[in-house]
């Protein structure tokens, strides 16, 4: 019986230690940044089950000069590897970690600032994160920071010796043929290029058209203020002041910068009683910026590259120049927004400062409103899908 313990106890370890050697070697969330085979381990399609830990990670392997965070529109929409970056900010690393709140992207890049040298940071911002509830704000208090929980046993064993890991692994082997692979690069960059089979399959419309039922559906029932009277405070607000200060304190550069939303969102927001708070948010960035001494890139305007056009349904052909879908632009739009930062002008893009908030929100009423008009079918369905879902929900105050 001993022995046929051992026996059985040795193979295990054995099985073990080849599944472990297996998923590291193929690496398919990109996780160890280990050897690159072309045509086995290149494409990394499983990023998205551990990204924060693979961003971080990656992160304190390249050593960035650069780090470029936010949501997903960063993760998908700001190529680190763009040649619009210039020289002396690289190697640049893209930060943007979906499905977080700011305060989350704040802890993920004060974590990076202390793995690495970085020594300039672009923070992307986002009105949706800002949005508070009058009783959350009232009963807010500040919290300390969240200690990153990256390489802990469990997260190792998951990556490397689990069940999914070596399911992920083995599933990993064909998408290294695919022509449009889901992967994230060494430099945290997800092209997002497996959007162009469903553009092929499905059209623009179809994906313009479930990110407007998603979002209307979503924002229908969430705050529509990004700040109220009297004390109180909020995440957002705080990790604003907090990573500024960390920043000043280490001699790191901030930039700020908002997103290039498309019209039909920006008319989204409108149809929903948002604009009062998006012009609010915008008011109150451009005065803790100010206060903080950062500068913030204003890229919400409605423009001829923010409106434009929408395949019609049915056309799988036409593959649009600037945006996915109405909630994530781009590479190409997003390296006229490097271009910017870097100090290429550009009509698109506008400083944002207290000085200029007011005459941003009168041009923006003025764009709103000419877009609306001249795109009465967009309009007539931005309005039908926020009457459907208002008819579902109570919106919160």
């Amino acid at each position: 019986m001993t022995r046929y313990l051992t026996t059985f106890a040795l193979a295990f370890v054995a099985l073990l230690l080849a599944v472990a050697g297996f998923t590291r070697l193929m690496d398919p969330a990109g996780y160890w940044g280990g050897p690159i085979v072309p045509g086995l381990n290149a494409v990394k399609p499983a990023s998205a089950e551990h990204l924060r830990s693979v961003k971080l990670r990656q992160a304190e392997r390249l050593q960035p000069l650069t780090i470029v965070a936010g949501n997903s529109r960063v993760d998908v929409g700001i190529d680190p590897g763009s040649r619009a970056w210039p020289r002396d900010w690289r190697p640049v690393y893209n930060l943007g970690l979906p499905g977080a709140y700011q305060h989350q992207t704040v802890d993920a890049v004060l974590h990076a600032l202390d793995t690495t040298g970085a020594k300039r940071v672009v923070l992307g911002v986002d009105v949706i994160d800002y949005r508070v509830s009058e009783e959350a704000w009232a009963r807010w208090r500040p919290s300390p920071r969240r200690p990153e929980t990256i390489g802990n046993p469990r997260e190792l064993a998951e990556l490397l010796i689990s069940l999914d890991a070596l399911g992920r692994s083995l599933a990993a082997i064909p998408e290294q043929h695919s022509r449009n692979p889901q992967n994230i690069t060494r430099q945290g960059f997800n092209s997002l290029a497996e959007y162009n089979d469903i553009v092929a399959a499905e059209g623009h419309a179809a994906l313009f058209g479930q990110r407007l039922r998603e979002n209307a559906a979503r924002w229908a029932t969430w705050p529509k203020a990004v700040a109220w009277p009297g004390p109180g405070g909020s995440d957002a607000w705080a990790s604003l002041d907090r990573l500024a200060a960390e920043c000043r304190r280490r001699g790191v550069e901030l930039i700020l910068v908002t997103y290039p939303y498309h019209a039909e969102v920006r008319l989204l927001f409108d149809e929903l009683g948002m604009t009062p708070a998006f012009e609010d948010w915008r008011a109150r960035l451009a005065t803790a910026a100010a206060r903080a001494g950062v500068p913030v890139w204003d890229f919400t305007a409605i423009t001829p590259l923010t409106s434009e056009a929408v395949p019609p349904p049915g056309d799988t052909a036409t593959h649009m120049r600037w945006y996915w879908e109405g909630g994530h632009f781009k590479a190409s739009l997003g390296d006229r927004m490097i271009a910017t930062i870097a100090g290429a002008p550009d009509a698109q893009a506008r400083r944002l400062t207290p000085a200029t908030a007011a005459a941003m929100d009168e041009a923006d009423r003025d764009a709103l409103d000419a877009y609306r008009a001249t795109n009465p079918a967009v309009a007539a369905e931005v309005a039908r899908m926020v009457a459907a879902s208002l008819d579902k929900s109570a919106p919160v105050r």
